[in-house]
């Protein structure tokens, strides 16, 4: 399903219509997908004149507000992707050549930034939304991430 699309059904649900009268000044600001076994979609909303992000969890029932300060957020206003939530497995696999079993995708800022996991490899990409070009990339594993140079593992005592 296409972002707009997404954005369109939340915006049909009475939880959205309780909050945009609460926070008429709340803005689009990104989305969290998790693409693989569970698909998991939020859709998250920035409110300028508290400097917090509200996200709506599909199917949209309930909204959870965070509480950490958030500055800096730019509205996604423009929601005509190259590539979107519907074709972004597909493509990722046209430019790089791989399958992944797991996709964690958060768009924001005109830019997916992608973390893809296939058993222990990941690569880590960021797309451009609009254009399809791939901006940055980084292939690694996920043991690189779990290993702790020596001093640096954490006290249980």
């Amino acid at each position: 399903m296409k972002v707009q699309e997404l954005l369109s059904d939340l915006k049909e649900k009475e939880s959205y219509k309780d909050f945009i009268k609460e926070n008429p000044q709340a803005f689009f600001c990104s989305a969290m997908f998790v693409l693989g076994d569970a698909d998991k979609i939020d859709l998250n909303f920035f409110i300028p004149n508290q400097n917090k992000i509200s996200t709506f969890a599909m199917p949209f029932a309930s909204l959870t507000n965070h509480q950490e300060e958030i500055k800096d957020q730019t509205e996604i206003e423009n929601l005509d992707f190259k590539i979107d939530a519907d074709n972004l497995m597909k493509e990722l696999e046209n430019k790089t050549g791989k399958k992944f079993t797991k996709i964690i995708a958060v768009l924001q800022k005109g830019n997916w930034n992608l973390t893809c996991l296939n058993g222990l490899d990941m690569s880590r990409i960021n797309i451009n939304a609009y254009t399809g070009e791939i901006e940055k990339k980084e292939e690694g594993s996920l043991m690189d991430m779990v290993r702790f140079r020596k001093g640096d593992r954490p006290n249980h005592e």
